[in-house]
């Protein structure tokens, strides 16, 4: 009997002492989830599949370019540079200088550097006839359509060469082959560029050749942007024979 009571004194302490150690354990608190955060997350992970879905899919259109940009170029005149002609030989016309007309073309940057001829500026004109043995000065001008300033002590114009006929010449036709520009030139101005020509001394027979010399225009870099000519002819000159003095005879 006492060792039935023991026992259930044991079972009953065990007991307690189960009911105490339960009590000790603190309870742990779930948060509550955020419905917002919850919504934001599952429309990222829905976006992020259909943005891998359409990256993966094939296009359907296989033409498809790159898309160009819509600023529309800035138009800039671009005066081409002429070039002499070989069977003109009619007086007047001009020299066509860098050109007297022209083209606009698109370009994403503008031209430095422009010369435009102005239109019969030339004096004189091409067709000329000069004295044989004459100096003559030939002046064209030229506007600055370009975006920099043409600078008095770094541009100038030089003798690209001389055309007896349409043949090169090493006769002398010019009495300088360089010369520098008269002062500066801002984008929108003029220049008028001067030459001394020398008439080569003609025979009487025949006076019909043509004496071209051409020049060109040449920046701060070194390089040629404007050509200009002048052509003309020698024609032989003699001074008049003096009128004979008759004198009446005695009658």
């Amino acid at each position: 009997m006492f060792g039935k009571l023991a026992k259930v004194g044991w079972l009953v302490a065990l007991a307690a002492i189960l009911v105490t150690a339960s009590c000790a354990i603190p309870k742990v608190t779930m948060p509550t989830p955020d419905e917002n955060l919850v919504r934001t997350e599952a429309v990222q992970t829905a976006m992020a599949q259909l943005t891998r879905e359409a990256l993966l899919a094939p296009s359907s259109n296989s033409n498809t370019s790159t898309p160009v940009p819509s600023t529309t170029p800035n138009m800039v005149a671009v005066t081409a540079t002429s070039s002499m002609g070989s069977s003109s030989t009619g007086s007047g016309g001009t020299s066509g200088s860098s050109g007297s007309s022209s083209t606009f073309v698109p370009t994403w940057t503008p031209s430095v550097y422009i010369a435009q001829y102005v239109e019969w500026s030339q004096n004189p004109q091409d067709g000329y006839r000069c004295q044989s043995g004459d100096q003559i000065d030939v002046s064209w001008t030229l506007k600055n359509i370009g975006v920099v300033t043409w600078k008095q002590s770094e541009y100038y114009y030089h003798l690209l060469y001389n055309l007896e006929g349409n043949h090169s010449t090493d006769l002398r036709l010019t009495k300088n082959t360089l010369y520098y520009i008269p002062k500066d030139v801002d984008p929108g101005d003029s220049v008028t560029l001067v030459v001394d020509i020398m008439c080569p001394v003609a025979p009487p027979e025949p006076d019909q050749v043509a004496y071209t010399t051409q020049w060109e225009l040449v920046n701060d870099n070194g390089a040629g942007f404007a050509k200009f000519f002048f052509r003309f002819y020698s024609v032989f000159h003699t001074e008049p024979s003096a009128t004979p003095t008759i004198t009446p005879s005695p009658g």
